[in-house]
């Protein structure tokens, strides 16, 4: 594991935004002002606290989504964060044993990680994020087998959209998607006009 990686998921779980809401405070549509606290890094940490809320969320967001990727290595960071909790027993800890559910989510923007658990588990649950996040499993086994199951799901989706790339004689890739967008068109006529 590279230093980057290393450093990466350690300050993650320090760098990241964390949140701590209440879930009947959004619920009744009434949103109490925020405790605010600063740790000695700098973090910023909002809290909703709402003493009859019968669960209670974390939410850790990592700005540095798929926009990072290397170029040419495309999928590296959905890869590192699915990574985070590959196993489907940690995520049924959460649902099970806390009380609560968890969604690891990797866009261009942004890695987040949303974990909730009853107010009585909310020591444990933020221990397990801590840890997870901290020193993710990153091992050739793990990370194979993870990237045999996005490959496959990415194909899934692939067939469900019709989304298919071909290329020009020009050697541009250009995707055909089943619902095209007014940008997708644009670029398809640009790229006969243009290049080939």
């Amino acid at each position: 594991m590279t230093y980057f990686k290393k450093k990466f998921f350690a300050t993650a779980f320090v760098a990241g935004s964390a949140l701590v809401l209440a879930g009947s405070a959004f619920a009744q549509g009434t949103l109490p002002q925020p405790k605010q606290e600063k740790l000695l890094n700098g973090l910023k940490i909002l809290m909703w606290p709402d003493a009859k809320a019968d669960s209670v969320t974390v939410t850790v967001r990592v700005h540095s989504g798929t926009s990072f990727d290397p170029q040419g290595k495309e999928g590296v960071m959905r890869l590192l964060s699915e990574n985070i909790f590959p196993e489907r027993a940690a995520r049924e800890f959460f649902t099970e044993d806390l009380g609560g559910g968890l969604s690891v989510e990797a866009n261009y923007d942004y890695i987040e990680i949303i974990a909730s658990s009853k107010p009585e588990n909310f020591l444990t649950m933020v221990e397990t994020l801590s840890a997870a996040i901290a020193n993710p499993t990153i091992d050739k086994p793990t990370t194979a087998k993870l990237r045999s199951a996005l490959i496959d799901e990415l194909k899934k989706a692939g067939k469900r959209s019709r989304l298919r790339c071909g290329q020009c004689r020009c050697g541009t890739n250009v995707w055909d998607i089943s619902v095209r967008t007014p940008a997708i068109r644009q670029f398809d006529e640009r790229c006969k006009n243009r290049f080939c």
